[in-house]
């Protein structure tokens, strides 16, 4: 869709957007009946304003088909529902720009396919981590802790950290799953510096599996069974190893798991010769 035809179609509702954006009385009322049918006591009560002000506005959601009444109780309509959905996304995706805009901004994200951007709101009630003058290693120190008690893990990585290969010993032994997806480079880096011996060792158990792939990726993730954790490429290419996205939710750690599978599909299984 070109330019022009967003232009046009932008035009044909933007009435409809005004009206929407216009009233956060009109908002409240319909994200309170995402939930489900309500009486007026019970939308006074969770919106804290008066009667007259609440059916004033319901009149011209109902004017609009949003919204219907039957009996005492008030309803989204069907098209009501499409809005509130949209709406409760465009809400998300807005607070995950705000919150974390220090990790966006100055940041590559061109590595997040398109779809998941559109969905970056699933980020938005993660926590930002970042080093501080008197703990500069804090993101990185959080996110090894949190990791001791994983039980699965899949992880994304073009960067290199002694310290994964001890912890990634540790948690093979503990019988954890673990499937990384590494650049050649980084590959090269860890056959380099582990035991041959002990690496052909853990290829050959089932709970362990690399995959190695030739692109360049700017971005590490790693998601586990009970959180995710996302880690940008600042915009002159160098890690920054001072901020971490660490996320606890489902719909998080659900995100993670698409990005994860992303990269997956072009990488190929690494196997010792």
């Amino acid at each position: 869709m070109n330019q022009e035809e967003i232009f046009e179609l932008y035009d044909e509702v933007k009435d409809d957007l005004k009206f929407l954006a216009s009233s956060n009385v009109r908002q409240k009322i319909m994200l309170s009946l995402s939930e489900g049918s309500k009486n007026l006591r019970t939308l006074r009560s969770e919106i804290d304003l008066s009667s007259s002000t609440i059916l004033h506005s319901m009149n011209r959601l109902e004017n609009k088909n949003l919204i219907f009444k039957k009996g005492d109780l008030y309803f989204l309509s069907q098209t009501g529902k499409i809005i509130i959905l949209k709406l409760i996304d465009l809400t998300q995706t807005l607070v995950s720009i705000k919150r974390f805009m220090r990790l966006w901004s100055n940041h590559q994200m061109g590595a997040i396919p398109e779809n998941l951007l559109e969905d970056i709101g699933c980020l938005c009630n993660s926590q930002l981590v970042e080093s501080t003058t008197i703990n500069i290693a804090k993101p990185q120190t959080t996110y090894f802790e949190l990791l001791k008690n994983a039980k699965k893990i899949r992880a994304i990585t073009p960067v290199f950290f002694p310290l994964h290969i001890d912890l990634i010993k540790e948690l093979l032994e503990k019988d954890v799953q673990v499937e990384l997806i590494l650049t050649t480079e980084i590959l090269d880096k860890l056959i380099e510096v582990t035991d041959q011996k002990k690496f052909r060792k853990a290829l050959s158990a089932k709970n362990f599996t690399i995959r190695e792939t030739n692109e360049e990726i700017r971005l590490t993730v790693v998601v586990t069974d009970y959180f995710i954790v996302l880690g940008l490429f600042s915009n002159d290419k160098t890690y920054d190893t001072s901020k971490l996205l660490i996320g606890k939710e489902k719909d998080a750690i659900d995100w993670g798991n698409k990005l994860f599978a992303h990269f997956k599909n072009k990488a190929e299984k690494f196997e010792l010769e």
